[in-house]
């Protein structure tokens, strides 16, 4: 894992996804409340009613969510984190889930850091390649 911001009055981090390991110890840094922050794709959502979903041009875009739900998928390698979007205008209060995988630059926002998210933090920034065993 690799720090690539850290602000400590406004509970602001910016982080690199580099391993495995580093998205289990995301899955347990990130806690319901936080808001979390990547680039993920969405359908346009302003694409006239009577189109299919599945026919709705997808863009890229950075959202940020209030996370209710934090799970992680051993066998594919990703972290799956839910909750309503918070920024984004049009798309504010609807749900989205990020699937983030190893190389995904995610922001965390927490209104403190606990002693064991710290531990976590410090483990996978001084140990980027030790794997976890879980």
């Amino acid at each position: 894992m690799k720090l690539l911001f850290q602000d400590p009055h406004t509970g602001v981090l910016r982080l690199k996804v580099q391993t495995p390991s580093d998205l289990w110890r995301l899955s347990r840094l990130v806690l319901p409340g936080d808001r979390m922050g990547a680039v993920t794709t969405r359908r346009d959502s302003e694409a006239p009613s009577d189109t299919p979903a599945a026919q709705r041009d997808r863009r890229t875009l950075f959202l940020t969510l209030r996370v209710e739900r934090v799970e992680f998928h051993e066998f594919t390698g990703h972290v799956r984190v839910t909750g309503p979007i918070t920024e984004e205008s049009p798309e504010a209060g609807r749900y989205h889930t990020l699937d983030l995988e190893v190389g995904a630059d995610v922001t965390i926002t927490k209104s403190a850091l606990s002693p064991s998210d710290r531990t976590l933090l410090e483990e996978g920034l001084r140990n980027p390649e030790e794997p976890v065993l879980l």
